[in-house]
Order: structure tokens, then sequence, then C-alpha cells
């Protein structure tokens, strides 16, 4: 297996929650769907289009799997600080069956949302070639954005790794995982936790286009291997400059 790393980064972002809609609420962690669709973008794949049941991006790229690293921001005693956002006011005029005038609606958006990504694949084939080829040349057929086409993101492309599955009790994981079950505040070692964040997260579709939620984990410190749901995935070791564990899925 091979895998690309690169960054994404914005002013804003909104990965839209389907649990909510006045207001609409938005994902901490960037939804798998959502870094298909940036792939998608950076390779010119199709994306939602009307009488269309799954667009070509979900049905190219399905075979993907990915980590996910969000990039938090330092607070003053050096401790990461949990993602910044806040509430916006909008006016939509296109509302469908709105009669009555323009609808005034309140979103949550992400502020300075950052993500470390990798995108793996079992073997090279045209679109991980291709990809790999864009995010070198920092290139892109369409724009890619973080949730919504006016939150433009920045693209910085760290390298590539030979991947092989991580067997070992304990691992550093560097990324977001599922945990098993009960999530214990005290890392392998007995030494609490600097900070843990826990999201009723979308890890993917269905085949009917609605989203797969379960519970994701992403803290410091080491975790055991039955802390987390290996039924979505797999703990992976990628090999380069240094040696980094994450949870694919």
């Amino acid at each position: 297996m091979r895998a690309l790393e690169f960054v994404v980064s914005a002013d804003f972002g909104m990965f839209r929650r389907p649990d909510r809609q006045d207001p609409a609420l938005t994902f901490n962690f960037i939804p798998k769907s959502a870094v298909l669709g940036i792939c998608g973008a950076i390779l010119g794949l199709e994306g939602y289009k009307h009488g269309k049941k799954r667009p070509e991006f979900l049905s190219s790229l399905q075979h993907f799997k990915v980590a996910i690293t969000p990039l938090l921001q330092k607070n003053t005693r050096s401790h990461p600080s949990p993602l910044r956002k806040t509430f916006v006011k909008f006016i939509n005029f296109h509302g469908y069956g709105n009669v009555d005038g323009p609808w005034i609606l309140t979103e949550q958006v992400l502020i300075n949302p950052s993500y470390r990504l990798v995108v793996i694949s079992d073997s090279e084939d045209e679109y991980f070639t291709k990809l790999e080829k864009h995010l070198r040349n920092r290139t892109s057929v369409f724009r890619p954005y973080l949730g919504k086409n006016e939150f433009i993101c920045n693209m910085d492309f760290l390298g590539t790794y030979e991947v092989e599955e991580y067997t070992e009790t304990i691992c550093e994981c560097e990324s977001i995982y599922p945990p098993s079950g009960f999530v214990n505040t005290r890392g392998s070692s007995g030494i609490p936790y600097t900070f843990t964040m826990l999201e009723e997260y979308s890890y993917g579709l269905d085949q009917y286009h609605r989203h797969k939620i379960k519970r994701f984990c992403f803290r410091d410190g080491s975790i055991h291997r039955k802390e987390a749901d290996l039924e979505l995935g797999a703990f992976l070791s990628l090999s380069g400059n240094s040696t980094k564990t994450v949870f694919a899925f």
C-alpha cells in the first residue's frame, strides 16, 4: 500500500450535520465523503448533479482509505485549543416553496480549520497516480473547498509513504479513530491525556446516500489496540523520513 499526505486549510469551513437544521451545525472532523470530494475536485471528477443518485467522485474513489488529523492551535500554555467556531446569519433567496420572501438562516462555521489528510490505496491505480501528480505540482482541475464552495481551501503536499499494518499492542495514534467502547481519560501508561475530543462523526455514506455515524475520538498520547473498533479500519504505519501511526478507514 502507498499513501499520500497533505494538509488542507481555509479561513472558514462548514460540514453540515444531518441532525440539525435551524441552526445548522457543523462536524468538527472533516467527514470522509468531504475528503473524497476534495480528491475528486483535484482530479476533475463530477460532483452532485440533479437526477444522478451517486456522484462520480464517490463511485470512483470509494476504494481509497483515509486518515484524518485535525491540526489544533496551541494556547498560551502550549496545550491544544478546541476548534474555534461561530454562528453566522445569511439570507437565502432561493428557498423552494418560500412564498413569503427570503429566509434568514443561521449556520455554525469553523474558523481557520486545518486538517492533515492521508489518502491510502492498495494499488497505484490511475486516480492515485494522478492525485499524486496534482498534489506535487499544486494544481487541481476544480477548486477544492471545505464544505461550501465559498470556503476555498489551500493545499500543502507533505509526501508519499509506504504503508504497513501496525500490529503492536500500544501505539501513538496521530489521527482520529473510533473507540470500541468506554473512552478512558488516562493513557496506557496511566498519565492523563492532555486533551480528548469526541464526536458523533460521519465516516461514510450508505447506498441511500445517508451519513453513517459513529463516535470518533482524537487525543494525544498512546492507546491500546483494543480501545479502537478495528471492524471499521486498521492502524497503519507510514514509513518515510519518520514513522507515523494513523487509523485508516
